[in-house]
């Protein structure tokens, strides 16, 4: 796969692996930097997961493939949002390392047909630089879409 296709984006965030695992599949934590969303899911392989905004309308959209709490989710990635929801289907994985007494996070964003850049590479910096503020502040870091 070209580099094009995929944008890797890594953090270390003091807090353990079962903690961050629960910050990435709670929507009452999801909804505190995730650009005010809440995720829903079984989080069980299979099975379909959803990221809503206040009023209940889907934003992101997708499929478990993979799940070894609290290592490593894998899901498909479908944007619901108008500007891009004709994107295809692409694949996000976290993957989650315990180093001492930091995790480090490492997102993996693949998108076979077309790259993945501009307002997704933005998008995903700011997701996860708000959920390290809130993990080790306990406060929600502001950003925008």
């Amino acid at each position: 796969m070209s580099e094009k296709n995929s944008h890797v984006y890594s953090i270390f965030i003091r807090t353990t692996p079962e903690t961050l695992w629960h910050a990435l599949t709670d929507g009452a934590i999801t909804q505190r930097y995730f650009f005010d969303s809440t995720v829903t899911s079984t989080w069980k392989k299979g099975d379909p997961y959803r990221y809503t905004d206040a009023k209940g309308e889907s934003m992101i959209e997708g499929e478990v493939l993979e799940v070894d709490p609290p290592r490593k989710l894998v899901t498909t990635f479908r944007p619901r949002f108008p500007e891009d929801a004709n994107m295809d289907r692409s694949i996000v994985t976290y993957e989650i390392e315990q180093q001492g007494g930091l995790c480090k996070l490492t997102l993996i964003h693949e998108n076979p047909d077309g790259p993945v850049g501009g307002a997704f590479v933005d998008g995903w910096a700011k997701v996860l630089s708000g959920l390290k503020t809130l993990l080790e502040t306990g406060q929600p870091l502001m950003t925008s879409m």
